[in-house]
């Protein structure tokens, strides 16, 4: 608020543009970081799969997981246009390899989630809160 005030009351437009452009900047260069770290993530899961018994339906359903890393298996088998046993095998097998995670506890209707980009899209949220504090000792000398 104090680079508004200067704006209104001093008409000190440097300042502010500083300010807004480092916020820029900053939130751009940590959108670029997490897309490129989501990438390499699905780059490394694509290959590891490669490398097992996993079949075309399972490298699928793993691309499918960067779009909504929640799923079941009847949404599965809808997203990879596979039967239901189908679609479930590559669950399974995700889940093995450590790819997914049972979220429900259940043994019917069960919902799974890939929380290794969960995690990750919530660390860079977490990191995206102390952008105030970056942007305060970037335009120190702008005031």
């Amino acid at each position: 608020y104090e680079r508004l005030r200067g704006i209104s009351e001093q008409g000190d437009w440097r300042a502010w543009l500083c300010f807004f452009l480092q916020g820029v900047a900053a939130q751009s260069a940590d959108a670029l970081a997490g897309a490129r770290a989501i990438v390499e993530l699905r780059e490394q899961w694509r290959q590891k799969l490669q490398r097992t018994d996993a079949g075309g339906h399972t490298l699928r359903l793993v691309d499918c997981l960067f779009e909504n890393p929640y799923v079941t298996i009847n949404l599965a088998a809808d997203r990879i246009d596979v039967s239901f046993p189908t679609a479930s095998k590559a669950v399974l097998q995700l889940v093995e390899l450590g790819v997914l995670e049972e979220t429900t506890g259940r043994k019917r209707n069960r919902r799974f989630c890939a929380t290794v980009p969960m995690a990750r899209i919530r660390k860079l949220g977490e990191a995206d809160a102390g952008w105030q504090d970056t942007w305060k000792m970037g335009t120190a000398g702008h005031r």
